[in-house]
């Protein structure tokens, strides 16, 4: 996860927009666990997973698809990893479920990415919160 901070921040500094998805919550069975992410750049890079197989590969789109526009929203994705479900089935067999958070990381969170980067490299605790609406780092506090 560090290193994808790191990342995260180097497009930035260059002026280049991310797309970010974060596994926020999983069960077992689910092959993207809570705090793995995936980052796509503008030049079509990928870094990082969120489990791999066809899931993955429809998040790629979604990724690419939301780099073409300036207007995606952030939003939740809740994926059921079974071949078949009601609208949620990621296509993966393996059981379990995840929440995923996709969002556009644009210029404006630079700062804030900067510090999410900069309390991993000290190995420090902190809430980072993601809405529609905007980013919030909470330094030296742990999620409840």
């Amino acid at each position: 996860m560090q290193a994808i901070w790191y990342k995260l921040v180097s497009e930035l500094e260059a002026g280049r927009r991310v797309f970010l998805a974060l596994v926020i919550a999983s069960t077992r069975g689910s092959p993207g666990t809570s705090l793995s992410a995936l980052i796509v750049t503008e030049n079509n890079r990928q870094y990082g997973t969120v489990g791999g197989g066809c899931m993955e590969e429809n998040l790629l789109h979604v990724a690419r698809d939301a780099l073409g526009k300036n207007n995606y929203k952030t939003q939740l994705s809740q994926l059921v990893h079974r071949e078949v479900d009601q609208g949620n089935a990621s296509g993966l067999l393996c059981g379990g479920s995840q929440t995923n958070l996709l969002t556009l990381v644009h210029q404006p969170h630079l700062e804030i990415a900067q510090n999410v980067a900069a309390f991993f490299r000290e190995d420090r605790p902190g809430v980072l919160s993601i809405s529609a609406e905007n980013w919030t780092f909470e330094p030296d506090r742990q999620s409840s």
